[in-house]
C-alpha cells in the first residue's frame, strides 16, 4: 500500500476534526501521490553513484567547460527524477502553507525547510538551457577549490557539473556549488514527510516506522 492511499483514509476524518479547509484533504492527496513516487525511485538507488576519483585539473581558461558524470543512464535518469520531484513536493507544501493547518503546521515547515537545500540543484536542472549557455551569468569567475578536483585560478566565466561519489558539484549564477545527492539525503525527505502522516493518522495504529524503507 502506498502512503497516499493511507492518507486519503485519514485526511477527511482530520479535515472534519479541525473543521478545516475543504482542499485540504485533496493537497494531502496530491502530497504523498508525489513522496510515493519519489520512494519510488529512491528504492532503488545505488549506495553510491561512481567511484570515479576526483579529476586533477588547473584552470585559469575563459569559458572552460567541465562535464563528468562516470555513471550509466539509468543514474541519471533516477537522479533527475528524484531532484525533480523534491521540487514538485516543495510547491504542493508551500500551497498547503497558505491555509490553516493546525497541527500539521510544524512538520510541514520543517519538510519545506529541507527541501530548500534541494532548490539551487532543481533550478540548475530546469533551466539547463541557461547555465549551459549563458556562461557570462552563470559560469565562475575568481578563483576557488571547488572540492571535486577543479582548481579555479584567476578563471572566467567557467562552467563544470561533476559528480564525484554521492556528491553533485556545479556551476550556477556565478557561484560554485555542491550538493549531496544519494540515498541518505532523498531518505531523509521519505522519512520527515511521514511526521505528516503520524498527524493525520494519530491513534489509528499505523506501522509508520515500516514506511518508506530504503
Amino acid at each position: 500500500m502506498y502512503v497516499r492511499e493511507l492518507v486519503d483514509e485519514c485526511g477527511s476524518n482530520w479535515r472534519q476534526q479541525h473543521e478545516a479547509d475543504f482542499m485540504l484533504p485533496t493537497l494531502l492527496s496530491f502530497l504523498f501521490q508525489t513522496v510515493d513516487a519519489l520512494y519510488c525511485a529512491v528504492k532503488n538507488f545505488p549506495d553510491t553513484w561512481t567511484k570515479a576519483e576526483p579529476v586533477k585539473i588547473v584552470s585559469g581558461g575563459t569559458q572552460s567547460m567541465y562535464i563528468r558524470f562516470n555513471a550509466g543512464p539509468d543514474a541519471l535518469f533516477m537522479q533527475k527524477s528524484a531532484i525533480s520531484l523534491t521540487g514538485d513536493i516543495w510547491c504542493i507544501l508551500k500551497r498547503l502553507n497558505k491555509e490553516k493547518l493546525f497541527d500539521l503546521e510544524q512538520p510541514v515547515s520543517a519538510l519545506i525547510d529541507l527541501l530548500d537545500e534541494f532548490r539551487d540543484l532543481r533550478n540548475f536542472y530546469a533551466h539547463l538551457d541557461e547555465r549551459l549557455s549563458d556562461l557570462k551569468n552563470n559560469g565562475f569567475t575568481g578563483s576557488c577549490e571547488t572540492g571535486c578536483g577543479i582548481r579555479y585560478e584567476n578563471a572566467k566565466e567557467c562552467f563544470h557539473m561533476i559528480l564525484v561519489g554521492n556528491t553533485f558539484y556545479y556551476t550556477s549564477q556565478g557561484k560554485c556549488l555542491k550538493k549531496d545527492i544519494g540515498k541518505r539525503s532523498f531518505r531523509n525527505v521519505l522519512h520527515l514527510s511521514l511526521d505528516i502522516l503520524r498527524v493525520l493518522s494519530k491513534d489509528k495504529g499505523i506501522p509508520i516506522e515500516q514506511i518508506y524503507k530504503v
